[in-house]
Protein backbone atom coordinates (compact mmCIF):
# COMPACT_ATOMS: atom_id res chain seq x y z
CA UNK A 1 0.00 0.00 0.00
CA UNK A 2 1.08 3.27 -1.25
CA UNK A 3 1.91 5.80 1.98
CA UNK A 4 -0.53 8.82 2.57
CA UNK A 5 1.19 11.88 0.50
CA UNK A 6 1.07 15.12 2.04
CA UNK A 7 -0.59 17.83 0.56
CA UNK A 8 -0.94 21.50 1.48
CA UNK A 9 -3.55 23.17 2.71
CA UNK A 10 -4.87 26.79 1.92
CA UNK A 11 -3.39 28.02 5.03
CA UNK A 12 -0.12 26.21 4.62
CA UNK A 13 0.24 27.31 0.92
CA UNK A 14 -0.28 31.24 2.08
CA UNK A 15 1.91 30.94 4.74
CA UNK A 16 4.59 29.53 2.14
CA UNK A 17 3.86 32.26 -0.67
CA UNK A 18 3.74 35.56 2.08
CA UNK A 19 7.14 33.54 3.76
CA UNK A 20 9.12 32.73 1.01
CA UNK A 21 11.81 34.45 -0.93
CA UNK A 22 10.04 36.42 -4.16
CA UNK A 23 12.08 34.56 -6.76
CA UNK A 24 10.53 31.34 -5.40
CA UNK A 25 6.75 32.58 -5.10
CA UNK A 26 5.82 32.34 -9.20
CA UNK A 27 8.25 29.07 -9.09
CA UNK A 28 5.65 27.63 -6.14
CA UNK A 29 2.66 29.42 -7.61
CA UNK A 30 3.02 27.86 -10.80
CA UNK A 31 3.44 24.10 -9.59
CA UNK A 32 0.75 24.55 -7.79
CA UNK A 33 -1.58 25.95 -10.84
CA UNK A 34 -0.11 22.89 -13.09
CA UNK A 35 0.49 20.11 -11.43
CA UNK A 36 3.97 20.01 -12.65
CA UNK A 37 7.00 18.55 -11.31
CA UNK A 38 9.74 20.47 -9.92
CA UNK A 39 12.69 18.78 -12.62
CA UNK A 40 9.49 19.64 -15.43
CA UNK A 41 9.44 23.39 -14.28
CA UNK A 42 12.68 24.71 -13.87
CA UNK A 43 13.61 24.63 -17.25
CA UNK A 44 10.14 26.10 -18.41
CA UNK A 45 10.55 28.78 -21.46
CA UNK A 46 7.48 30.93 -22.80
CA UNK A 47 8.06 28.71 -25.74
CA UNK A 48 6.41 25.72 -23.43
CA UNK A 49 3.35 28.15 -23.61
CA UNK A 50 2.19 28.45 -27.02
CA UNK A 51 -1.41 30.08 -27.55
CA UNK A 52 -4.42 28.12 -28.59
CA UNK A 53 -5.74 29.48 -31.81
CA UNK A 54 -9.53 28.64 -31.06
CA UNK A 55 -9.33 30.90 -28.38
CA UNK A 56 -6.10 32.65 -27.34
CA UNK A 57 -5.60 31.51 -24.26
CA UNK A 58 -2.44 29.58 -23.52
CA UNK A 59 -1.87 25.79 -22.56
CA UNK A 60 1.38 24.04 -21.45
CA UNK A 61 3.55 21.95 -23.87
CA UNK A 62 6.53 19.85 -22.44
CA UNK A 63 8.05 16.92 -22.03
CA UNK A 64 8.29 15.24 -19.20
CA UNK A 65 11.60 14.12 -17.62
CA UNK A 66 10.11 11.12 -15.46
CA UNK A 67 8.78 9.12 -18.31
CA UNK A 68 9.79 11.20 -21.79
CA UNK A 69 6.10 11.86 -22.74
CA UNK A 70 4.51 15.54 -24.48
CA UNK A 71 1.89 16.62 -22.00
CA UNK A 72 -0.66 19.16 -23.82
CA UNK A 73 -2.85 20.61 -20.98
CA UNK A 74 -4.87 23.64 -20.73
CA UNK A 75 -3.73 25.97 -18.06
CA UNK A 76 -5.49 27.88 -15.70
CA UNK A 77 -6.60 31.63 -16.09
CA UNK A 78 -3.98 32.00 -12.79
CA UNK A 79 -1.08 30.16 -14.70
CA UNK A 80 -1.17 31.87 -17.74
CA UNK A 81 -0.82 35.35 -16.14
CA UNK A 82 2.13 33.78 -13.70
CA UNK A 83 3.70 32.93 -17.28
CA UNK A 84 3.12 36.55 -18.74
CA UNK A 85 4.76 38.10 -15.92
CA UNK A 86 7.54 36.06 -16.59
CA UNK A 87 11.04 36.18 -18.94
CA UNK A 88 11.95 34.44 -21.55
CA UNK A 89 13.69 32.09 -19.73
CA UNK A 90 10.33 31.53 -16.71
CA UNK A 91 13.14 30.72 -13.64
CA UNK A 92 16.31 31.82 -14.54
CA UNK A 93 17.46 31.10 -10.61
CA UNK A 94 16.70 27.58 -11.08
CA UNK A 95 19.51 27.01 -13.67
CA UNK A 96 21.73 26.42 -10.91
CA UNK A 97 21.80 23.37 -9.22
CA UNK A 98 22.35 24.96 -5.49
CA UNK A 99 19.63 27.43 -6.06
CA UNK A 100 17.33 24.54 -6.67
CA UNK A 101 17.79 22.93 -3.87
CA UNK A 102 17.48 26.54 -2.00
CA UNK A 103 13.65 26.12 -3.27
CA UNK A 104 13.30 23.51 -0.42
CA UNK A 105 14.82 25.40 1.83
CA UNK A 106 12.79 28.26 1.32
CA UNK A 107 9.83 25.99 2.31
CA UNK A 108 10.92 24.12 5.22
CA UNK A 109 11.50 28.40 6.99
CA UNK A 110 8.65 29.43 5.67
CA UNK A 111 7.36 26.62 8.33
CA UNK A 112 9.43 27.94 11.47
CA UNK A 113 12.29 28.45 12.10
CA UNK A 114 12.66 28.93 15.21
CA UNK A 115 14.33 25.69 17.04
CA UNK A 116 14.82 24.51 13.63
CA UNK A 117 10.35 23.85 13.61
CA UNK A 118 10.42 23.93 10.09
CA UNK A 119 12.76 21.45 9.11
CA UNK A 120 11.14 19.23 11.32
CA UNK A 121 7.56 19.62 10.17
CA UNK A 122 8.64 18.99 6.33
CA UNK A 123 10.64 15.69 7.76
CA UNK A 124 7.89 14.72 9.95
CA UNK A 125 5.54 14.97 6.88
CA UNK A 126 7.47 14.16 3.63
CA UNK A 127 7.59 17.71 2.02
CA UNK A 128 9.42 18.13 -1.01
CA UNK A 129 8.92 20.14 -3.46
CA UNK A 130 6.96 17.26 -5.20
CA UNK A 131 4.14 18.46 -2.42
CA UNK A 132 2.67 21.10 -5.29
CA UNK A 133 1.77 18.14 -7.37
CA UNK A 134 0.01 16.55 -4.53
CA UNK A 135 -1.66 19.40 -3.54
CA UNK A 136 -3.00 20.37 -6.56
CA UNK A 137 -4.42 16.85 -7.67
CA UNK A 138 -5.66 16.60 -4.23
CA UNK A 139 -7.39 20.02 -4.71
CA UNK A 140 -9.22 19.41 -7.95
CA UNK A 141 -10.05 16.04 -6.41
CA UNK A 142 -12.04 17.91 -3.87
CA UNK A 143 -13.34 20.55 -5.95
CA UNK A 144 -15.12 17.70 -7.89
CA UNK A 145 -12.80 17.09 -10.63
CA UNK A 146 -12.94 13.27 -11.66
CA UNK A 147 -9.54 11.26 -11.58
CA UNK A 148 -9.81 10.21 -14.95
CA UNK A 149 -9.66 14.05 -15.95
CA UNK A 150 -6.51 14.90 -13.21
CA UNK A 151 -4.94 11.31 -14.51
CA UNK A 152 -4.71 13.37 -17.75
CA UNK A 153 -3.72 16.85 -16.47
CA UNK A 154 -0.81 14.98 -14.10
CA UNK A 155 0.23 13.55 -17.54
CA UNK A 156 -0.37 10.00 -15.78
CA UNK A 157 -0.57 6.98 -18.25
CA UNK A 158 -2.95 4.57 -15.78
CA UNK A 159 -5.57 6.15 -13.28
CA UNK A 160 -3.45 4.22 -10.73
CA UNK A 161 -0.97 6.14 -10.38
CA UNK A 162 -3.24 9.51 -10.13
CA UNK A 163 -4.74 7.28 -7.10
CA UNK A 164 -1.86 7.53 -4.75
CA UNK A 165 -2.37 11.40 -4.72
CA UNK A 166 -5.90 10.90 -3.43
CA UNK A 167 -5.34 9.06 -0.35
CA UNK A 168 -7.57 11.07 2.03
CA UNK A 169 -10.02 13.78 2.19
CA UNK A 170 -11.21 16.41 4.23
CA UNK A 171 -13.96 16.02 6.74
CA UNK A 172 -15.68 18.58 5.17
CA UNK A 173 -15.83 17.44 2.01
CA UNK A 174 -16.60 13.92 3.02
CA UNK A 175 -19.57 15.57 4.77
CA UNK A 176 -20.48 17.04 1.75
CA UNK A 177 -21.12 13.41 0.48
CA UNK A 178 -23.31 12.26 3.29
Amino acid sequence: KAPVRYSFNKDEVSMVLENCAERYKPFFELMLETGLRACDTWELTQGNFPIDPEDGSRYLRVRMKKNDRVLEVPISRRAQEIVASLDTVLFPWAQNVWNRDRALIAIKHAFGRAGNAGPKFCKKHGIRLHVWRHTFAQWKLDSGVRKEIIQQLLGHQSVTTTEIYANTREKSILKSFV
